[in-house]
């Protein structure tokens, strides 16, 4: 079914609509959209934010629904909700913000991070559109595009698009898995990114944890750009209950079968391809670092200690570059960097991209990269990042240089520690802007301990505070007793212990209770 926010007319044939008139030049073929008998337009009051919460978090689930706000200094306010009040809290966010309110697709226990996933039940990818040469048609017309691809290539359609009023969300619900299966779920994520590249998939909402706006919520980067509005063009099914997939089914249609693992999360994402017999040569390509600065390091920090395991290149880089946008979005409002700072913070994100997409891509990433956040023209930007291009060509070739007495990969390679000195992150600044990689010792530790003493709370290992202290009293209470029985006064007993002598009688009353 196909739907629009009560702008498009039936016409004399039951299968078809066509689009009101925009200003814009759009070919005879595509105002002629063929895709089942058109009902009843879909809108924010016949599919709600209600309807979406309630699709997307049943109520027979277990975990917290995420909703984010969207605050006067650029960054999102998170807050939670159980799954008996989650519909309720949409409401609540509609009637006060009405603008700039984001969604969980997945539960989380506690904060929304992997390590709290309750379970997958969906994957994704939001369409940016309106940065290709796709960006003067309307979002029902690049729907309808889609759902014809999807046909042309044999691949299974979404069970829903909606507008985000700037793009599109495409969402393909499955069965509920467990978070062990995640790393079968992104191979998924990667191949719907790759098969969707003519759209402009957005390569920062691939991963799990990624949340979208609310239907019914208003987009403000649009408000003056026609129509704001979060809604559903499209279902597979009705708008209520569209399909639903079998998750091996997705991995079945999509995955191709040399990439299909079962390996659990705490692996690699995806296996490595197999490098090309390689040749070491000794060669030198121009540094892109500012004048003065430090040499770059060749080894790259496993910081096991800040996810729980060991983490591959891909998995390092990645999560350097969602620090990387943690600081942009928290240092600057706008998320725009400014003259001065923009080398250093591109040249690093670029390091990033070199070591996580594919080297047919890395040119185009890095320009999209620089686009959204700076000024720079195209060739600006391929000059600047010309180095870490050229490196990342040589790595793909096979080629090894020799460092330090060292054969190493072509492509540059920075630790947690130098991209800290090169960015000037500081301890509280890096704590203010939740970085999770990019972090001194003191944080790493404190953060790994937090991790180390939720898990054991979750599994019942370890008791709360309150609860400990609660022991402790009794322990006191049941010593200072025997103590007092043996004749020792009430003040030798809180010398003893060093505590009070009102302390002591506290832990005789828990003790005798």
């Amino acid at each position: 079914m196909f739907f629009g926010e009560a702008q498009c007319k039936p016409v004399d044939d039951v299968n078809a609509f066509v689009f009101p008139d925009f200003d814009i030049d759009i070919p005879a073929a595509a105002m002629k959209v063929v895709r089942g008998k058109v009902q009843r337009p879909v809108t924010t009051k016949t599919f709600s934010a209600r309807h979406m919460v309630e699709l997307m978090h049943p109520s027979d689930g277990e975990g917290l629904v995420v909703y984010g706000n969207l605050t006067r200094k650029g960054r999102i306010y998170e807050t939670y909700a159980d799954l008996e009040h989650a519909a309720d809290y949409a409401d609540h966010h509609l009637r006060k913000f009405k603008k700039d309110i984001y969604l969980s697709l997945h539960r989380y226990h506690g904060k929304r991070v992997t390590q709290n996933l309750v379970e997958l039940g969906c994957v994704f990818t939001d369409l940016d559109y309106y940065n290709t040469d796709l960006a003067k048609y309307p979002p029902e017309w690049i729907a309808d595009e889609v759902l014809r691809f999807c046909d042309d290539e044999a691949f299974p359609a979404p069970s829903m698009i909606l507008c985000s009023g700037k793009g599109l969300l495409c969402i393909w619900l499955h069965d509920a898995v467990p978070p062990s299966e995640l790393s079968r779920w992104q191979l998924i994520q990667d191949e719907i990114f790759r098969r969707f590249e003519r759209f402009g998939p957005d390569r920062g909402a691939k991963d799990a944890i990624h949340f979208f706006r609310l239907p019914g919520s208003r987009n403000s980067k649009v408000e003056d750009q026609g129509n704001p509005i979060v809604r559903l063009l499209w279902s597979k099914g009705s708008p209520m209950s569209p399909a639903r997939y079998d998750f091996e089914d997705l991995i079945s249609e999509i995955v191709p079968p040399s990439e299909t693992v079962t390996e659990p999360v705490k692996r690699a994402l995806s296996k490595p391809k197999p490098k090309p017999k390689t040749t070491t040569i000794k060669v030198h390509v121009p540094d892109a670092r500012p004048e003065g600065e430090h040499p770059l390091r060749r080894a790259v920090e496993k910081r096991a200690d800040l996810v729980g395991y060991k983490m591959t290149h891909r998995t390092y880089y990645t999560s350097v570059f969602d620090d990387l946008e943690r600081l942009r979005v928290y240092r600057y409002r706008k998320g725009i960097l400014p003259p001065g700072r923009r080398d250093s913070w591109l040249f690093v994100a670029s390091v990033c991209l070199a070591w996580t997409v594919d080297v047919e891509m890395i040119e185009e990433e890095i320009v999209d990269l620089a686009r959204g956040r700076c000024e720079w023209d195209e060739d600006e930007i391929k000059a600047r990042m010309s180095a870490v291009i050229a490196r990342a060509h040589m790595a793909a070739d096979g080629i090894e240089i020799e460092y330090n007495g060292m054969v190493v990969d072509a492509r540059y390679s920075m630790n947690a520690d130098t991209i800290r000195q090169w960015l000037s992150i500081s301890d509280e600044e890096a704590e203010a802007a939740d970085l999770r990689c990019l972090i001194g010792e003191d944080r790493s530790i404190k953060l790994a301990s937090a991790r180390s003493n939720k898990s054991k709370h979750r599994r019942g290992l370890l008791k709360s505070t309150h609860a400990a202290m609660a022991d402790r009293r009794v322990e006191i209470g049941a010593a200072a007793l025997e103590m007092q029985k043996n004749g020792a006064s009430m003040r030798k007993i809180a010398v003893h212990f060093g505590v009070s002598v009102g302390h002591i009688h506290r832990c005789l009353g828990f003790y005798a209770g």
